[in-house]
């Protein structure tokens, strides 16, 4: 017990004098939780609203970038542009299965629309398109309305069919408002019918999902998530730096002089695993006081249950690189993988980009990132789900079964060598 306490105190002191380690102790944690106050407006699918529709600055802009995954994108070129054009894309969008995305056609020729068709096909996530013509509001006055667009299949979407239903009823409700005067007049009387109409309430339903969260708590998760990914880097060079007075202690022959002691190689690692742990906890704790001190604003989920979580990942980040350290006996080519396994990992996990939309290898690849866990977890607590609790804990114990047990089969293969 005493060589235990010794070697605790010994590697604090060693670790106290790094500034590297003193700096992903306390200021990068700091960092990742100050952007918890960050309130993406801009962040994937925030802009994306079941009932606006979002206009496109040119037709060559692609939606791949910022769209809802719950959602049937469609493009429409509007040659009208007029509010009577609006309005029926309006009605489209308030069926609540599809998201649509309109391009001011005035100037374009069909060929241009054609051609354009074609790029959005090959290099972007479009499903259908629709194209208005220049006299729509004409041909709607008149009760020609299915003269005054065209829409294009593209078998994409198995639920173009039911698009192409939408589009036939929405032409039906444009019927009892035809024979006016001109397009405002018709316009006045399709809202007043629509007043009159029974209320649609639409609910999106998570594909594959454990919640169903609104278009806020996306953009809170959104945050948890850039905050994940700072602070991930933080628990692995925290652990990579404890691996260090490892590889040192090992090449100055401090080891040896310990086993010459007496002092038995379950000691020394134990010696390791808690420091280790004490740096997470204490990133842990430095976390919670930067969120009391500099986040101002609601981000999804209590303090508690972020730091639970946070917490939680740090115990596996910190002894993952712990070992990897050890195992590699070279603290930089320890960095070096710690980076890749930092970038790749985050990647993998969907912190930056939703992975909805990947294929069956990315999504079992992503289901192997302690983070994509984590992220799973803070969506369950979010729509109130305490079942997340039991799992996150399971998943917390079987890396860290991994972690050791890989650490131990390679540290008794390097005693052998």
């Amino acid at each position: 017990m005493n060589a235990l306490r010794t070697l605790l105190i010994m590697n604090i002191k060693l670790l106290i004098r790094n500034k590297g380690f003193l700096f992903f102790l306390f200021a990068v944690p700091v960092l990742s939780v100050m952007l918890l106050n960050i309130r993406l407006g801009d962040a994937p699918g925030s802009k994306v609203n079941i009932r606006d529709i979002i206009e496109q600055k040119d037709m060559t802009e692609k939606i791949v970038y910022d769209r809802d995954y719950t959602l049937m994108p469609i493009l429409v070129y509007d040659k009208s542009m007029t509010e009577l054009s609006r309005y029926f894309q309006e009605q489209l969008a308030k069926t609540g299965i599809y998201q649509i995305y309109r391009v001011d056609a005035t100037h374009i020729t069909d060929t241009e629309i054609a051609d354009n068709r074609k790029l959005h096909l090959e290099r972007d996530v479009v499903a259908s398109f629709i194209c208005l013509d220049k006299d729509f509001d004409k041909k709607a006055v008149n009760g020609r309305i299915e003269d005054g667009f065209t829409f294009y299949k593209t078998g994409l979407d198995e639920r173009e069919e039911l698009l192409y239903q939408s589009v036939k009823q929405t032409a039906v409700f444009y019927h009892t408002a035809a024979g006016n005067k001109n397009a405002d007049d018709m316009l006045k009387q399709l809202k007043a019918l629509e007043k009159i109409q029974p209320e649609k309430k639409v609910t999106i339903v998570e594909n594959g999902g454990l919640t169903d969260l609104t278009d806020e708590q996306k953009i809170d998760l959104y945050a948890v998530k850039i905050s994940i990914a700072v602070v991930t880097i933080a628990f692995l060079y925290a652990g990579i730096f404890i691996a260090q007075t490892a590889v040192e202690e090992k090449n100055n022959l401090v080891y040896t002089r310990l086993k010459l002691t007496g002092t038995s190689e379950l000691t020394y690692m134990l010696s390791k695993i808690i420091i280790t742990l004490v740096t997470g906890f204490l990133q842990t704790v430095i976390m919670g006081i930067g969120i009391a001190l500099f986040v101002k604003a609601d981000f999804g989920i209590s303090i508690w249950n972020y730091l639970f979580l946070i917490g939680l990942l740090g115990m596996v980040f910190c002894n993952m690189s712990l070992v990897m350290g050890i195992l590699l006996n070279n603290v930089m080519n320890a960095c070096y993988l710690a980076f890749m396994i930092w970038s790749v990992s985050s990647m993998l996990s969907g912190l930056y980009f939703p992975l909805e939309e990947a294929g069956k290898l990315l999504k079992n690849l992503s289901n192997l990132m302690p983070q994509n866990w984590t992220i799973v977890a803070a969506e369950g607590i979010m729509g109130k789900d305490i079942s997340v609790y039991f799992m996150i804990l399971c998943v917390t114990a079987a890396y860290i079964v991994i972690i050791m047990s890989t650490g131990a089969i390679g540290l008794r293969y390097n005693r052998n060598e």
